[in-house]
């Protein structure tokens, strides 16, 4: 059963390091997408999505050939006429924008609205979820790994194997295929003697 009649979806996340906004998931003639990283990035000067994004206040688009900007429903959404674009948010922030369509004007109600703002508060619940428990998983990792070579920094009872230890661990946890080390004392005159 389709809950809201819909040929174009857009959902669109805002990137958690320079919160831009980027495309995560869409559906577009009959073909659907998932892109959870590395999306394209949505324009958010041009486009209704950018503007909901920014704005953070829902809009409805009855036709946008009639709309005051149709151009930037067209460039979000491209062959639509009908649209609601909605933000993604949790209580404390907001997280994206969820965007539908279709080609025939007039087609969305306020009930269709209120549904899909439902659905965007569940999604966002979820975001906010997978966040909270990805976080929580690189926390525990880095943690884990500290404590390994804390451990193995005690076993050691020369600066050599310490330092041989700390290169290793380190070089291996960042992906790195070389290490180095080098070290240097500094003279009296604040200069670095080699």
């Amino acid at each position: 059963i389709q809950v809201i009649t819909s040929e174009r979806l857009v959902i669109a996340l805002g990137d958690e390091y320079d919160g831009r906004l980027r495309v995560a998931a869409g559906h577009a003639h009959g073909q659907s997408y998932i892109t959870l990283s590395n999306g394209a990035l949505m324009d958010g000067e041009r486009s209704v999505i950018g503007r909901v994004w920014e704005g953070g206040e829902s809009v409805t688009v009855n036709d946008a050939q009639e709309a005051a900007e149709p151009e930037a429903v067209y460039a979000a959404l491209p062959e639509i006429r009908s649209a609601l674009v909605l933000p993604i948010e949790t209580a404390q922030q907001r997280l994206g924008v969820i965007a539908l369509g279709h080609s025939q004007p007039f087609m969305y109600t306020d009930t269709d609205l209120f549904i899909l703002q439902q659905m965007a508060r569940q999604l966002a619940t979820s975001i906010e979820n997978a966040r909270i428990y990805t976080h929580s998983q690189r926390t525990a990792k880095n943690e884990a790994l500290v404590n390994d070579i804390s451990a193995r920094l005690q076993q050691q009872v020369d600066i050599d194997g310490m330092l041989n230890v700390t290169m290793h661990e380190l070089g291996r946890a960042l992906g790195a295929r070389r290490a180095r080390i080098r070290l240097g004392t500094t003279t009296p005159d604040g200069g670095e003697d080699r």
